[in-house]
């Protein structure tokens, strides 16, 4: 199943006198293909992504997208300093309330990246307006050495996937506290948003537009970003693989648990399926998969096929401009707005005009369909 990404690697492995790919060349192998691709590292990319610039640059994306004003509320104390409080404005109303604690610092968990929802859109019964609160929770790299805090392109995939995760929590018009939850969309409706804005940061003119080295203030190029972000596709595709090879697995243990098989004949099964060699061994994917124990219950395949919705919606955006107001507000309006009165697939119908097409997900990840 998967092509152009594994199919260069096993070129890389001949080149290198390697005759059969052994799991411990693969990041080998992806490293001096990142070196072939481009000249630019992930250090040097850090330096033009400084943390106040990227929230500039979303707080302009979602005026640009939504017409939604976030305005920076200096008289509300929040849980610490560093927090970033917003008040989202529409039409010179305030429709809701924004935190982001963005930034690693001594006392706060470390690697929390999530989003919490603390208060749901409703309109209670004597007509009086409620609005959401979202709180985003984000890991980016403290400041050292006189730089501010920095971000590389994992980073901007961490922050931007959870700032889609507030803004559909925040641009419903739903007036009823259930139908606002999106936790109840399900998984796959649940990261749909949060999947869909990551694409931003996979587009190299969007990237160059908002890059500002901290210190000189110069700007990426496009051309320079291109091959950095080619470099980054391919390494995706093996965390899709992964991705998918773990999906079959939590499937496998909940549709088959009574067939008899040991755990790890089912995990060979699953990754012998997806990369077409077996295990190492040593490998044990399974005694690393916290989500068999963390609630997802078969329903880990979410990442997954919430990423195929989220690349098939971006293309509307694609084809007319990734800072398009009527395409932002048809977004809004057609797919995020109805919360969970409706389902998750009449949202995407009605945004797209057509149902959900896997060509633009095959496509980006070097895929190709099973044949039929």
């Amino acid at each position: 199943m998967v092509q152009g990404h594994w199919r260069t690697l096993l070129e890389q492995a001949k080149e290198q006198g390697l005759d059969q790919l052994k799991p411990w060349d693969v990041a080998y192998l992806q490293h001096s293909l990142q070196d072939r691709l481009t000249a630019l590292d992930e250090e040097q990319v850090r330096a033009f992504f400084p943390y106040d610039k990227v929230i500039a640059a979303l707080v302009e994306l979602t005026r640009e997208l939504f017409g939604i004003a976030l305005v920076p509320v200096t008289s509300v104390q929040a849980w610490h300093p560093e927090v970033l409080t917003f008040e989202l404005v529409e039409h010179h109303a305030t429709i809701g309330h924004l935190y982001v604690d963005g930034v690693a610092r001594e006392g706060k968990e470390p690697g929390s990246v999530y989003t919490s929802y603390a208060f749901n859109r409703r309109v209670d019964t004597e007509g009086v307006y409620h609005g959401p609160v979202a709180m985003i929770f984000c890991d980016v790299p403290e400041a050292v050495d006189g730089a501010p805090p920095l971000l590389d392109h994992l980073a901007l995939r961490k922050l931007f996937h959870e700032f889609g995760h507030a803004l559909q929590h925040l641009l419903l018009r739903t007036h009823n506290h259930l139908l606002s939850d999106t936790r109840r969309l399900g998984r796959v409706g649940n990261e749909v948003c949060s999947k869909l804005l990551e694409r931003w940061v996979w587009s190299a003119e969007f990237l160059a537009s908002i890059s500002a080295d901290y210190q000189t203030g110069g700007r990426l190029t496009v051309s320079t970003l291109q091959p950095v972000l080619k470099r980054l596709q391919r390494d995706a595709v093996g965390e899709v693989a992964r991705g998918l090879a773990l999906s079959l697995l939590d499937l496998d243990l909940h549709r088959n648990v009574k067939d008899g098989r040991a755990l790890q004949v089912r995990v060979e099964d699953s990754y012998r399926q997806v990369f077409g060699r077996p295990l190492a061994e040593f490998e044990r994917p399974a005694q690393a998969f916290e989500h068999l124990v963390g609630g997802y219950d078969g329903s880990y395949f979410a990442y997954l096929w919430s990423d195929a919705h989220a690349v098939d919606l971006f293309t509307c955006f694609e084809q007319v401009g990734l800072r398009d107001r009527a395409t932002g507000h048809a977004l809004r309006e057609k797919f995020i707005a109805h919360g969970i009165s409706r389902s998750l697939a009449m949202s995407v119908a009605d945004f797209l005009g057509r149902p959900l097409n896997l060509d633009a997900y095959l496509r980006w990840n070097g895929l190709e369909a099973a044949p039929e």
